[in-house]
């Protein structure tokens, strides 16, 4: 009925030099849960970027992770789930969703097949 808070992704990236990362998250192993019905959110999780894009997934508490020029961190936080039944959530709100920019059609459908785009 009202979906969870939205994640976000940040990503690290030295300039002109290296730097060490260490990081501290949570809910990178369990989704965070929903309520009444509601779907779980997202998980987070920690990722470095070699020269080439090469994704590493590092673990939830990394400590001294070297980072070079030209690499990365990513940095995803998890998203929390949802409140109530996704069939219940209505139409007006899920279309103000996909106004947002946020969700991708492919995603509402999925998540909410009641939803029919205009």
């Amino acid at each position: 009925m009202y979906r969870g808070g939205l994640g976000l992704e940040r990503i690290i990236e030295p300039v002109d030099h290296s730097c060490t990362f260490n990081g501290a998250g949570e809910r990178f192993t369990q989704k965070p849960w929903g309520l009444f019905r509601g779907g779980y959110g997202q998980s987070g999780e920690f990722l470095k970027s070699n020269s080439l894009g090469k994704l590493e997934r590092l673990p939830s508490k990394p400590i001294g992770i070297n980072v070079k020029e030209k690499e990365a961190i990513i940095i995803r936080t998890p998203g929390a789930g949802g409140y109530g039944s996704a069939r219940k959530r209505r139409k007006s709100a899920i279309s103000e969703d996909f106004k947002s920019g946020k969700f991708s059609i492919t995603f509402l459908k999925q998540n909410y097949p009641h939803w029919k785009t205009n």
